[in-house]
């Protein structure tokens, strides 16, 4: 009898009780990754700091302004990434310690 109810939506056991540790290893795995992420566009605005730090230094003409405009592309992208990555972090903390 137990398997016609199969059927109509119902699950194992075993299926159900994995669901919040899954939930849970998806979201830490994403942090990490938004992590990574965050500490390689950090070297990149770092690099690209590095390189209008020296233009300005060498083209007293204005040359340097693209390479001043480029990190804020970075910029943005790195504060939109340490937003994610609250979000995550909150949910996580939230399914970690059981609240709804």
């Amino acid at each position: 009898m137990s398997g016609v109810w199969g059927w109509f939506g119902g699950q194992s056991a075993q299926k159900r009780k994995d669901t919040p540790k899954n939930a849970i290893l998806g979201l830490r795995s994403q942090l990490e990754m938004l992590q990574k992420r965050e500490r390689h566009l950090q070297n990149q605005m770092d690099e690209q700091d590095a390189i209008a730090r020296k233009n300005v230094s060498t083209n007293k003409n204005g040359m340097c302004l693209p390479q001043v405009r480029e990190p804020l592309g970075f910029i943005v992208c790195f504060f939109m990434g340490q937003a994610v990555q609250k979000i995550v972090e909150m949910k996580l903390y939230f399914l970690v310690h059981g609240y709804r």
